[in-house]
C-alpha cells in the first residue's frame, strides 16, 4: 500500500492534494454562499416592503459600527 493511500479513509486510490489554504478557502466560500441564500430567504419572509427597509437599516447599523471600530 502506498503512503498517500494511508490518509484516505475509503482506500479507493484517490490521492489528496489539498492544503490548509484550500481548506480555508472552501470554508470561506461556503459561508458566503449560505449568506447569499439567507438574504434571499429573508426577503421572501419579509416581503417587498419590509425587506428593503430592514436591509437598509442593517446597512446603516453596520456603517455605524464600522465608524466606532475605526475611531478606537
Amino acid at each position: 500500500m502506498h503512503a498517500s493511500m494511508d490518509d484516505n479513509p475509503m482506500n479507493i486510490g484517490i490521492e489528496r492534494r489539498g492544503t490548509v489554504l484550500t481548506a480555508i478557502w472552501h470554508v470561506i466560500t461556503i459561508l458566503l454562499g449560505s449568506g447569499v441564500l439567507a438574504l434571499a430567504w429573508s426577503f421572501a419572509q419579509l416581503g417587498w416592503v419590509a425587506g428593503p427597509i430592514v436591509s437598509s437599516d442593517r446597512h446603516g447599523e453596520s456603517g455605524v459600527h464600522r465608524c466606532f471600530i475605526s475611531h478606537t
